[in-house]
């Protein structure tokens, strides 16, 4: 269908209302999801690496820092959101189980203190625990669902309108 955008890791993608955002497969990474309810646009960023992009690092957005910037400047907002702008995070999952592992951590981490330095509120999530996730946000409807491993969608946040 021409309305449903896949998001792979390292990718920022936006949307308006007649668009389906989604990201599969979200194990350590973080996908970074902003709803604009007011002008009907959305996006996410699909996060792999915590922090900030090496100068030689050819796809920038694979990291938290040029990722967030990158999908605020995609949906025309400024260094500080407003209160128009609802963010969730979904991901940072420890899907193989390695002991000691820190990237899903240090993923979850980076983003939220990210977010909060831009004033940010975070409006929901899902992180952590040991299971895939994916995240689909309907721009038009207001609606960001996720689900974990094998299991059905989920509403993570609904608009009122």
């Amino acid at each position: 269908m021409d309305n449903i955008v896949d998001v792979a890791t390292g990718e920022v993608k936006v949307g308006g209302k007649d668009k389906i955002l989604v990201s599969n497969a979200i194990g350590s990474c973080i996908a970074v999801v902003a709803i604009d309810t007011e002008n009907k646009a959305g996006g996410i960023a699909h996060v792999m690496l915590a922090g900030k992009a090496p100068d030689i690092e050819k796809i920038k957005t694979k990291y938290a820092f040029n990722a967030i910037n990158a999908l605020f400047g995609k949906i025309g907002l400024a260094d500080n959101a407003g209160k128009r702008i609802k963010v969730f995070i979904v991901g940072g999952g420890n899907v193989l189980n390695i002991k000691d592992d820190n990237v899903c951590s240090d993923n979850i981490r980076s983003t939220v203190e990210l977010l909060e330095r831009k004033g940010v509120r975070i409006h929901g999530r899902a992180v952590g625990g040991t299971k895939r996730r994916t995240v689909s946000m309907d721009v038009g409807n207001g609606a960001i669902y996720y689900s974990e491993g094998d299991g059905p969608n989920e509403i993570l946040w609904k608009t009122d309108q």
